[in-house]
Order: structure tokens, then C-alpha cells, then sequence
């Protein structure tokens, strides 16, 4: 975080947040008593109410809301419409400091309508004033303006100078907020030469406090110093010791700005010494901290530090969230400074961990970045990696919502002039309809009244009646369809999905062709642009992929990936995402956990069991209570052990056998209301009990009410392999196994490849890729395709690619009639699907298909497939014609080549994690000499022995990394029998033109 973009923030806080703060508590305490003396709901008790929701505004909104609703409902029983106006905007004001924007706006709107019935100027003025600020904070610069300029405007009709004063100082905040100095202190010297022709000293050292600020902003300290001191005189003249501590500060920054830090010093030691009388806890942060920044910049780290920590120490009393974020990251920042990266890592992870929770990108850049540079100098080279990229990240998206922010704001303002010219016919159409019901008024009498009453009432009661009865039948009817509704959305949906691929295929792709051909040769402006639109395009495809994963849980498939998991590491990362919510509750958690307990377990599901069993001891926990976890071995009953205790509200004995039923919340008759306050699905912990069953294990509760309860789970100990093999030179075997050279293959002509493809715009594209390396021939569908196939007149074809979903004859179709009807024919076929699933690809395998490119695909991965399947094919033709007179393989008949093949596919799987696996021990395994075994695959396969296995054992890592069953590549390269990653690499990006990181990522 920036020095400049850090002090804004605390001179923000302490220019109004305290001050608002201040409230006057004897005026509270004499409206309370009379309130309570004061029962009957008439005009006093509303005018108390009101009163009593204006002051609580600052200090406690929910309080203000409750008496802001019964003010409201007193005014409307006794019909008093100024009254009901006035509670209106006091609900409003409070919605606002309960930061529930949306709210504000709505009792801001029904206030105006009332007040502009009554034609109460200086109410209206003073509600579009406050709606101006609410869109201030939602960032709607521009129709807050609007709204500020039709305030001043009446203020200025009315002669209202202290209106037209605040209305100015809106309007400088407008443009501060936009860093538009110059007009912002424009409008604030207006005010301040109101307020001082006024006389007004309180108001005068506020807005000069404003017009400072933006000096310092300016960089122009002298007059920011100027403007501090003035202010500080007005209020130590009036005694306001709250208002000259914010001078103190002020100035203190003011000349640390000047690089002045010895009068900083004095001025921040002063404000603290002051803040400290007052009992003012947030502002003694802020001034420690200032105190360590200034420290910092004098090189003494130790002040600085300690400074820093004693800041850090109030905010986390305070709860103050972004506070504790800015602290963090300042101590981070100290020890980097010191070079003490162990310790640096540490407060930078807590700044980390807040601001992603909070989702505050600029701090999660800036504590990226320190945890990159404090890995890097500890040579933690991968933890170095993984914080470069989240900094990266965070910069890019900072660039991409600011961009956004542009063109909102553009938006805004072409939608403001439409809404102005609504507005004009609006305001006319509302005259029009109040001048027609005076006239309706005036023709109603009470009889009219009376009988107009009944109709309304009786035609109530038949709606009803009729409402009910096809409630009634609807639900019946619903009962026996629901089921097949929900179907018919998850085919929907899952359609749908499939759909997006072909398009997004035909957005990414050419975007990743331009980048890796022109890149270099494009200005950088439109460079981040394509950079841009690529990053969506594969956002938009990870959230096509989430929306078939949420398919396939609809549909009951749940499949278990098994990892080695060091479950004591995890319980401890799961805790540090809790760490706020027991600092804030003050409740202490206690646990016994060994250094290390490895097991076999699916991490992404275990993980949701302990968050939910965690979160709901929280939940139901008071602030000083206790959580206890403890993780054990029990070797007797081979289990591992968790359990999670807490001293909350405890369970019913009646209600424990129901806690893991679906929607059951218990409400337990000693702590009834605070149950309810806590809310929630009942879903959590029915949840955790299907997924610990899935995992073949147990979980029960123990509770006793006013006590607490303790959650136990028990799981097998599984186990997973924890040494790899042993790190060895590789043998001649092994070399061939990895070898990147590919055997030579005299092409006698240009390949010709089959393209079959119904959508004209992919067609297209798959043809501009492949047309410099290959012939293609285009069929529209599978029927065209096998008609070109069996013209003895066509040319030969050596590849076909083709889709899956085609009307007519489908990819599928095609593939099993060429299979049956063309046997004759060595012709390798790559299908391109939108279906990635398991079952999918299966079904192509079971009728011949020798690969398969899933949508959306780049085009190197598409070229080195079919690269591949063709050195292979030609391999094998040319290793028949070789060796067609054998006599040795010629005694194989087919039948025995298949169930051969078939063996050696299925010992090379089983060995595939083994890196010595040789050609020798696959001849021994077949009972053939190593030569007729070479002989023999080369002609079955087209391959080597060598990168027969190699192919398999790539086979294999794809799987892994399409199902997630490791988490790094390293893992991968190791499960599949490479020693080498960056061999593995390699090998993995000339078979199919990606990076494995990249199906991880």
C-alpha cells in the first residue's frame, strides 16, 4: 500500500468518524426518560421517536432503525403527514450507516413524494442532498451531482446559506473523491467564505480541515500547514478536544510529507497524548501508526516496529478489520526493511488472508508482493512462484476494474441525461393524474364510499377463494412433475454448457493465434486488450465447466479423489480462516494436534466436513467461550480421529439423533432466541454426514444442554504411497522412454485429412489451421463424409477429423460404419467434442476412435494430435511392408494380436509409475525376444517399445490431470514414471500441445 493512498484513508476516518462518534449523551438519556414516561402514541411520543432515530444514526443505527419504524407507525395511525415524512428520512439515515445503500434510497424516495405533496422546500432540498450522498458512496458520481446541483438550486431560491454552504462542501467531496482538486477546492472556499461571513467558528475549522487536505494532496504543505494551524487555533479556542487532536494529526502528516520528521514526531506524540486522555482508542492506533511510519523513514526499525505493534494490538481490540489489513501489512513491511523475511512472511500472510476475505485487491497486491520478495530471499523458490502470480493477478484485475469504472462512468452519465428527460414527462404526468383525482375526490360520497368498500371486500373474498383452489391444484399437480422438471433443468443447463464450447473455441483460439504470431508487433494498449479478452474468454470457460460439474452432483454422481493429505497441516490452514471470527466473538480455541498425520483422503470434500463442524461451534459458542479440537491416531481400531468441541448452548437429548436429518435446526428452550438470532439452512451437518459416509467413515455427537457439545469423526487410515522411486541415473530403457527425438518418417506426399463439421464458422477456422501442413477435404456431416469415403473416384484420405454432434449422422455413427463397412482401410479418426466427461470419451474408444480434442482447444494442442496419429499411422505402414515377410509374426493371428496388445497395454498401466520399466521386461512379459517385440508394435502401433510406453504412460497423466487426482505436476510426472518433471513437460507438451500446469491452473 502506498504512503499517500494510506494516510487519505486515516485522515478520512479521523476527520468525520470520530467526530460523529461525539455524540451528546445527556440529550439521549432526557429523551429515553421521557419516552419512557411518555407511553400513549400521539404526536409527542412520534416527535420523541424521531429525535431519538436521528441521534442514534452515528452511534447505533439498528437502534435508530427500530425507533425511525415506531415513529413511522405512530404517524401514519394518527394520519400526520409531515410526520411520517420526517420518520421516513431518519430510517433512511440509518440504513445508510448500516451501509445498506439501496435501503437508503428507497426511504429517501417515499420521503420526498410526501414532502413534495406538501411543498416543503427545504425538506426536499435537504433529502436530494442526502441521496446525492448515498450515490457518492455507491461511486454514481454522476447522478450524485445531479442530485447536489437540484439541492442548491432550491437552497439558493430559499436564501438557506448554511444549505448552500453544505450543498458546496458535497460537491467538493464529489470531486475529491475523483482526486479533482482544483474544482473540489473551488466549492469548499465558497462554503468556507459562508461560513466565516456567518460566523460560524465550529463549521469554519471543518471545512478548513477540507480545504487543507486537499493541499496536502497537491503536495502544497506550506498551505496545508496554513489551513491545519488556523483550524487548530479555532478549536483550541473553543476547547473542542476532539477536533484539535485531528488538528494535531494533521499536521503531523502535513510534515512528514515535507520530509520534516522530527516536528511529525512531536505533532503525532501530541495527538496521541491527547487521544489517550479522551479515551479515544481508534485515533491512538492511528497515531501509533503514524509514530512507526515515521519511525520507518528514519531508519529506525526497532521504533518503528514497536510503534507499529502497539497500533496492531488496539485495532485487533477495536475490530477494526481494514485498520488490522493496513497495520499487518506495515509491520510486514518493517521486518522486509530489516531483512527478517521469516517474520515478514508471517504478518504479510495475516494482511493476506484479510484482504482476500474482504476481496480488497490493492492490499492483496500489496501483500503479494512482499511475500514474493520474502520467499525469494529465503530461496523458497515455489512459494516465490505462487506469490508472484497472486500479485500479478491482483495488478491485472486492478487494471481491468478500473477500465470497467471508465466505461460505468461514461454510462452514467449518457443514462442521467435520459433519465433527466424521463423525469421532465414524468413530473408532467403526475399532474395530469393528481388533477384527475381531485376531480375523482370531489365526485365520491360516502355512500359511493360505503358500497364501493363491500364490492371490494366480497371480490377479495372470491379471489381468494379461487386463488386457494388453484393453489390447491397446482401443488397437486406440481407433486407428481417436480422430479421431471428437475431433469429437464439439468439437461438443460448441461445442453446449453456443451453449447458455449464451439463459440468459445472460436473466440479463444484465434485470440491465442494472434497473440502468439503478432503479439510481439502490437502496441501495448491493445495488447492487455486481446490479453484481456482472452482472460474472460477462459474465465468464461472454467464457469461453462463448474456449471457441468454442478450437473453431474445433481444427477448423484459423486466420485472421491484420493490424495496424500497431511491432515494436521490442514486442520491448522482451515483455522487461520477463522482467526477473525474468534478474535471478534473472543472465544479461544484450544488444540491438540500432532506435528504430522498423513493419510489417504479426498482433500476438497474432508476439508468441507471440518469448515462446517468449525463453523458451527462458532456459531452457537458466546464471546469468552472455549473451542477444543484434537486429532488422533487410534492404532487399536486402525481409525483417525477428529473431534470438535465447544462450551456453547449444547443440544437436546431429544434433538441429537435428528441434528445430521436435512433442514432440521434444533431450538433448544434455554437460549430459544438466541438459536433463532443465529439463523442458517440445517444443511451443514446433514452435509458432512454424507460426505464422512462416502469416505466410509463415521461422525456422532455427544452434547449436554447449557454445556456444549463435541462432534467426533472417524475415518479409516487410508493410506498413500509415500516414497516415490529412488532417484537413479536412467538406464538405456529409460532413455528410450523419454527420448524426444522422433523416429523418421519419409512423407511420400501431403497428408490428406478428412474434415467433417457441421458449424461453418468452425469448419472454416480448423481449416486456416491446418492447411499449411496438410490437404483437407470438407464434408458437412457424417453422411457427406461417407460418401466421400466410399467414391472409388475421391482421393485417398489419411486422417479424418471429425465432430461429435452433427445432424444426420453424428461423429459416433460415422466412426462405427467406417469401422464395419471400410475394415480394409487403416484410417485413424480424432473426434472434437463439447462433452469431456469419462463416459463420453469411452463410448468413442469402445468403437475405434483413436483420440479425442475437447472445446474449447487451442491450435497447438489440435496440431500436435493430429502430428502424433499421423507419424503413427505412417510408422505402421511402413513397419508392415518391412516386415511382411516374417514368418515369426505372421503365425500371430489377429485374434491373439488383440488380446497381446491388450495384455501389454494393461502391465505397462500396472507398472506405470515404475521409471525403470524396460523394453526387456515388456519382451520378457510377452515371451518374445526384444527385436520381434519392437518388430511386432511397430506393426500393430506404429511405435517403438520405447514410446509405446511413453505414449501410455502420457495416456495415464492426462487422465490424472483432467480428474484432478494430483495437485502439482511434479506429483504427476512422478505418478507416471518420469523422474525428470521438465522431461515429463516436455513430453507432454509434443504429444498434446499443452502445458499439464495449465489443467491444474
Amino acid at each position: 500500500m502506498s504512503e499517500v493512498k494510506r494516510i487519505s484513508i486515516v485522515f478520512l476516518i479521523l476527520t468525520f468518524g470520530s467526530l460523529h462518534a461525539i455524540s451528546k449523551q445527556t440529550q439521549i438519556d432526557s429523551l429515553q426518560n421521557l419516552l419512557t414516561v411518555h407511553t400513549k402514541p400521539d404526536t409527542t411520543r412520534a416527535k420523541l421517536l424521531t429525535s431519538l432515530s436521528f441521534r442514534f444514526r452515528h452511534i447505533a443505527p439498528d437502534k435508530g432503525l427500530a425507533y425511525g419504524r415506531e415513529s413511522l407507525s405512530i404517524a401514519k395511525t394518527i394520519g400526520d403527514s409531515a410526520y411520517q415524512a420526517l420518520a421516513l428520512k431518519n430510517i433512511g439515515y440509518n440504513h445508510y450507516y448500516l451501509n445498506d445503500y439501496d435501503s437508503a434510497i428507497e426511504y429517501y424516495s417515499r420521503s420526498l413524494v410526501i414532502n413534495e405533496a406538501l411543498a416543503n422546500k427545504n425538506q426536499i432540498a435537504s433529502l436530494l442532498n442526502a441521496m446525492g450522498i448515498v450515490l457518492n458512496t455507491q461511486g454514481n458520481i454522476p447522478e450524485a451531482l445531479a442530485y447536489h446541483k437540484k439541492a442548491l438550486a432550491i437552497n439558493e431560491e430559499l436564501e438557506n446559506k448554511l444549505g448552500i454552504a453544505s450543498n458546496r462542501i458535497n460537491m467538493g467531496n464529489l470531486y475529491f473523491s475523483e482526486a479533482n482538486f482544483a474544482s473540489a477546492l473551488e466549492y469548499y472556499l465558497i462554503a468556507l467564505a459562508i461560513y466565516e461571513e456567518m460566523g460560524d467558528a465550529r463549521r469554519t475549522a471543518n471545512v478548513l480541515n477540507n480545504i487543507s487536505t486537499v493541499y496536502l494532496n497537491q503536495k502544497n504543505y506550506p498551505l496545508a500547514l496554513e489551513g491545519y494551524n488556523k483550524a487548530l487555533a479555532i478549536n483550541q479556542k473553543s476547547d473542542n478536544k476532539h477536533r484539535v487532536t485531528s488538528n494535531l494529526f494533521n499536521i503531523g502528516l502535513a510534515h512528514k510529507f515535507q520530509n520534516e520528521y522530527d516536528s511529525a514526531l512531536e505533532y503525532f506524540t501530541k495527538a496521541h497524548t491527547l487521544a489517550s486522555e479522551l479515551e479515544n482508542r481508534s485515533l491512538m492506533a492511528s497515531t501509533k501508526d503514524e509514530i512507526g511510519m515515521t519511525y520507518l523513514l528514519l531508519d529506525q526499525y526497532q521504533l518503528a516496529l514497536a510503534n507499529a505493534k502497539e497500533g496492531l494490538k488496539i485495532r485487533k481490540e477495536l475490530g477494526e478489520t481494514s485498520m488490522v489489513l493496513a497495520s499487518n501489512y506495515t509491520i510486514a513491511y518493517i521486518y522486509h526493511k530489516m531483512e527478517r523475511p521469516h517474520l515478514a512472511l508471517k504478518y504479510a500472510k495475516m494482511a493476506l488472508s484479510i484482504s482476500e476475505e474482504t476481496n480488497n485487491l490493492s492490499n492483496v497486491k500489496d501483500a503479494s508482493e512482499i511475500m514474493y520478495k520474502s520467499s525469494k530471499s529465503i530461496r523458497d523458490h515455489e512459494a516465490a512462484l505462487k506469490y508472484l502470480e497472486k500479485y500479478m493477478t491482483a495488478k491485472d484485475s486492478l487494471f481491468s476494474i478500473s477500465k470497467t469504472k471508465e466505461i460505468a462512468k461514461l454510462s452514467a452519465v449518457h443514462e442521467l441525461k435520459q433519465k433527466e428527460a424521463e423525469n421532465t414527462l414524468l413530473q408532467k404526468e403526475r399532474e395530469v393524474i393528481q388533477s384527475n383525482i381531485k376531480v375523482r375526490d370531489a365526485l365520491i360520497n360516502k355512500q359511493q364510499l360505503w358500497i364501493a368498500i363491500v364490492l371490494s371486500i366480497l371480490i377479495l373474498l372470491v379471489l381468494f377463494a379461487a386463488f386457494m383452489y388453484r393453489s390447491w391444484q397446482a401443488k397437486k399437480r406440481m407433486s407428481n412433475s417436480i422430479k421431471e422438471l428437475n431433469q429437464s433443468q439439468s439437461r438443460w443447463f448441461t445442453n446449453i454448457a456443451h453449447e458455449f464450447r464451439t463459440p468459445l473455441t472460436l473466440v479463444t483460439g484465434p485470440l491465442s493465434n494472434i497473440l502468439s504470431r503478432e503479439g510481439h508487433q502490437l502496441n501495448t494498449k491493445t495488447l492487455e486488450e486481446i490479453k484481456l479478452i482472452k482472460r474472460n474468454g477462459d474465465h468464461l470457460t472454467k464457469l461453462v465447466n463448474e456449471i457441468l460439474d454442478i450437473s453431474k452432483l445433481e444427477a448423484g454422481v459423486s466420485s472421491i479423489t484420493v490424495s496424500e493429505t497431511d491432515m494436521s497441516l490442514l486442520v491448522h490452514n482451515i483455522l487461520t480462516t477463522f482467526q477473525l471470527q474468534t478474535l471478534e466473538k473472543d472465544i479461544n480455541i484450544e488444540t491438540n494436534v500432532p506435528e504430522s498425520l498423513f493419510l489417504g483422503i479426498d482433500r476438497e470434500k474432508i476439508t468441507t466436513v471440518i469448515n462446517n463442524l468449525i463453523s458451527n461451534a462458532l456459531k452457537f459458542t458466546d464471546p469468552g467461550g472455549k473451542i477444543t479440537i484434537n486429532l488422533t491416531k487410534n492404532e487399536s481400531i486402525e481409525k483417525v480421529v477428529l473431534t470438535v468441541g465447544d462450551t456453547g448452548v449444547g443440544i437436546a437429548p431429544e434433538h441429537q439423533p435428528l441434528v445430521f436429518d436435512r433442514y432440521f435446526q434444533a431450538v433448544n428452550s434455554i437460549s430459544e432466541k438466541t438459536n433463532m438470532s443465529q439463523g442458517g439452512s440445517g444443511l451443514g451437518l446433514a452435509l458432512s454426514y454424507e460426505i464422512v459416509n462416502l469416505l466410509d467413515g463415521e461422525i456422532s455427537v455427544e452434547s449436554k444442554l447449557g454445556e456444549g457439545s463435541e462432534f467426533t469423526v472417524s475415518l479409516p487410515m487410508n493410506t498413500v504411497a509415500e516414497t516415490m522411486s529412488s532417484e537413479s541415473p536412467l538406464s538405456s530403457a529409460s532413455d528410450d522412454i523419454i527420448s524426444m527425438e522422433r523416429e523418421t518418417v519419409t512423407l511420400t506426399e501431403i497428408t490428406t485429412v478428412l474434415l467433417v463439421e457441421d458449424h461453418t464458422e468452425m469448419r472454416k477456422y480448423i481449416k486456416d489451421l491446418l492447411t499449411d501442413r496438410y490437404q483437407v477435404i470438407e464434408a458437412r456431416d457424417g453422411i457427406e463424409a461417407f460418401e466421400y469415403l466410399t467414391d472409388k473416384s475421391s482421393k485417398s484420405v489419411d486422417l479424418v477429423l471429425s465432430d461429435i454432434m452433427m445432424p444426420g449422422m453424428n461423429g459416433l455413427e460415422l466412426v462405427k460404419k467406417i469401422k464395419s463397412e471400410l475394415p480394409e482401410k487403416i484410417l485413424p479418426i480424432i473426434l472434437i467434442t463439447a462433452r469431456a466427461g469419462e463416459q463420453d470419451k469411452l463410448r468413442g474408444l469402445r468403437v475405434g476412435v483413436d483420440d479425442y480434442v475437447v472445446k474449447p482447444f487451442q491450435a497447438e494442442e489440435l496440431l500436435a494430435r493430429i502430428e502424433n496419429i499421423v507419424v503413427n499411422t505412417i510408422s505402421r505402414k511402413n513397419a508392415a511392408i518391412e516386415i511382411a515377410a516374417d514368418s515369426g509374426l505372421d503365425e500371430i493371428s489377429s485374434s491373439y494380436t488383440e488380446k497381446l496388445l491388450l495384455r501389454l497395454e494393461n502391465e505397462v498401466i500396472d507398472q506405470v509409475s515404475n521409471s525403470q520399466l524396460s523394453v526387456e521386461y515388456l519382451a520378457d512379459f510377452a515371451s518374445m525376444h526384444s527385436r520381434t517385440l519392437s518388430r511386432y508394435l511397430k506393426k500393430t502401433t506404429g511405435l517403438t517399445p520405447g514410446k509405446f510406453i511413453r505414449d501410455i504412460r502420457l495416456q495415464l497423466a492426462l487422465q490424472f490431470l483432467e480428474t484432478k487426482k494430483y495437485n502439482t505436476v511434479h506429483e504427476i510426472a512422478n505418478a507416471v514414471g518420469f523422474e525428470s518433471p521438465a522431461h515429463f513437460t516436455q513430453a507432454f507438451i509434443k504429444r498434446y500441445g499443452k502445458r499439464p500446469s495449465e489443467y491444474l491452473s
